[in-house]
Parts: structure tokens; C-alpha cells; sequence
């Protein structure tokens, strides 16, 4: 039983995309929670950004807003706007 040089093509190419894919997977660093830190918050006022942790020199985090006192999550409105013509 002899393998045709398309077979082993196949075979080298899919070995080949394996391999690749597991040294890119072993790559990324997963993000790393601030230890032992209450959510720091970054405000100016009533508007803020609340750091949840970091991914390498960057930091992750959610937008959020001061209501009575109270830091909340910041979720932005998206939807279809009319165009007008005039």
C-alpha cells in the first residue's frame, strides 16, 4: 500500500497548521486580575472607569457612572437612527 504525493501533501499541510496553531495558543498570556485590590475606579467627577484587571502593560475595565453616591456599570445606546433627507 503506497501514499500518493497529494496524500502526504495533506497530511504535511494539516501537521503543519496543528503545530502552528498550538505554538500560537501557547503565546497568549491570559489577563491577570490586580491581586488582593478592591475595584480601583479612575474618575473625573461622575464619570469613571472602573479597572477590573490587567492584560500586560494595558489595563481592562468598564465605564461607569456615579448615581447617588453608587459606581455604576455604563452601557452605551446602539440602534438604528432614521436618515432624513431634506
Amino acid at each position: 500500500m503506497s501514499v500518493s504525493g497529494r496524500t502526504m501533501f495533506v497530511i504535511a499541510s494539516v501537521a503543519a497548521m496543528l503545530a502552528a496553531g498550538a505554538w500560537g495558543h501557547a503565546q497568549v498570556q491570559p489577563p491577570q486580575p490586580i491581586p488582593g485590590q478592591a475595584p480601583l475606579v479612575l474618575s473625573g467627577g461622575d464619570l469613571g472607569f472602573r479597572v477590573a484587571r490587567r492584560h500586560g502593560d494595558k489595563v481592562v475595565g468598564n465605564l461607569v457612572v456615579r448615581i447617588n453616591g453608587q459606581w455604576l456599570d455604563a452601557e452605551t445606546a446602539s440602534g438604528l437612527k432614521q436618515l432624513t433627507l431634506k
